[in-house]
């Protein structure tokens, strides 16, 4: 889980001005070159905010869990949730494992 600071998709960001496609498509390639896979997000997917309670709000899915397709074998009941943050810019995350495999 961390701030990437930066979105695969425009479908990752709410608000008026576009994303760059040059910057969406180097993002996804090194996601893609590391063999990474999100983790959904339950519910609101947006985790970061700019801007709130004006005409000029923006919201984007900067902050995200990935892992690779072996770790994610290791927990296949994972799942991110988006908790509620009222006074910072950034929302928590919280990532859940029902059930761990052994080795």
């Amino acid at each position: 889980i961390r701030d990437f600071n930066d979105i695969l998709s425009n479908e990752d960001k709410y608000g008026i001005v576009k994303h760059p496609f040059w910057l969406l498509h180097g993002f996804k390639e090194a996601v893609n070159d590391c063999h990474l896979q999100d983790i959904m997000l339950e519910d609101y997917t947006l985790t970061w905010v700019c801007n709130r309670g004006t005409v000029r709000v923006v919201e984007e899915k900067i902050d995200r869990a990935m892992a690779n397709p072996p770790w994610l074998d290791l927990y296949p009941k994972i799942c991110l949730k988006n908790l509620i943050a009222s006074i910072s810019y950034y929302k928590p995350l919280i990532l859940c494992c029902d059930s761990i495999q052994a080795f």
